[in-house]
C-alpha cells in the first residue's frame, strides 16, 4: 500500500471517530428521559390508600308499625284479641357518607328518605268493663228492674256442646232472657255485671227473669240472686 492510500484511510478513521464521539458521547452524557410510566410512577400513592372525600350511600330501613288498642264491650275485663295484624313499612334513605384517606368512615349524614311501603298498624280489642254512671252515657236509656239468677257455661244447652240459643258459646257476658219480654240479640248493661248480650233462653226464664253466665275467672260478685237489680237497653 502506497503512502497516499496509508494517509487516506488514516484521515477517514479519524473523522469516524470524531463523528461518533460527537453524536454518541452527547447523547450518553445525558440524564434518562422521563416516560409516561415514569411520570405516572413518581405521582402514584401506596396500594391500598384511597383520597378522602365524601360520596353517596342509599339503603334501605323498615318503618315499625303501630299498635291501635280498643276497647269493647264484646270481650270480658282483661281479654284481648287481634283484629288485623301489622306489618311494617319500608323507606329508602340517601346518606352522606364522609372519610380518611384510609377509606375509614368518619360522618355520615342523612340527605333524604323516600318511603317505599306504609306500614299497617296492629288493631287489638281489649275487653273492658264499665261503672254505671248516674248520668251520661245511660241517660235516656230504656232501663228494667229485673230478677238475676246465674248458670255456668258448662250447663249451656242441654246437648254437653255449652251453645246458646242464638248459636253463640255460652261464657260471661252472654245472659238468658225471655225472648217476648227482651229479644235475643240485644245489648244490655246489667247492674253489678256488666255488658252483656241476651243469646239464650231457659224453660224458667220468663218475664223479667234474667240468667246471667259466670265463670271461674269472673264472678258476678255484685249480684245477688233473686234480689232485683236495674238492666238497661243498650242497642
Amino acid at each position: 500500500m502506497s503512502l497516499n492510500h496509508t494517509g487516506r484511510l488514516a484521515a477517514v478513521l479519524a473523522g469516524f471517530a470524531v463523528y461518533g464521539l460527537s453524536t454518541v458521547g452527547p447523547a450518553m452524557a445525558k440524564s434518562p428521559q422521563e416516560t409516561d410510566s415514569n411520570r405516572s410512577g413518581l405521582s402514584a400513592r401506596p396500594s391500598g390508600e384511597t383520597a378522602g372525600g365524601s360520596r353517596s350511600m342509599t339503603q334501605r330501613e323498615p318503618i315499625p308499625y303501630s299498635t291501635l288498642r280498643k276497647a269493647t264491650t264484646q270481650l270480658r275485663s282483661g281479654a284481648s284479641r287481634t283484629v288485623r295484624n301489622g306489618a311494617n313499612g319500608e323507606k329508602e334513605v340517601v346518606f352522606k357518607v364522609t372519610t380518611r384517606p384510609d377509606g375509614v368512615e368518619i360522618h355520615r349524614e342523612k340527605v333524604s328518605e323516600r318511603i317505599i311501603k306504609k306500614p299497617v298498624d296492629e288493631i287489638v280489642q281489649e275487653g273492658q268493663r264499665a261503672t254505671l254512671p248516674s248520668r251520661g252515657y245511660f241517660s235516656g236509656r230504656r232501663m228494667l228492674t229485673m230478677i238475676p239468677t246465674t248458670y255456668d257455661p258448662y250447663h249451656c244447652g242441654g246437648d254437653g256442646r255449652g251453645l246458646t240459643a242464638l248459636g253463640l258459646k255460652a261464657r260471661y257476658g252472654v245472659v238468658a232472657v225471655d225472648p217476648r219480654f227482651i229479644p235475643l240479640g240485644t245489648k244490655l248493661y246489667v247492674e253489678g255485671y256488666g255488658y252483656a248480650i241476651a243469646a239464650d233462653t231457659g224453660g224458667a226464664i220468663k218475664g223479667n227473669r234474667i240468667d246471667l253466665c259466670v265463670d271461674s275467672k269472673h264472678q258476678a260478685r255484685g249480684v245477688v240472686s233473686f234480689k232485683a237489680l236495674h238492666v238497661y237497653i243498650i242497642d
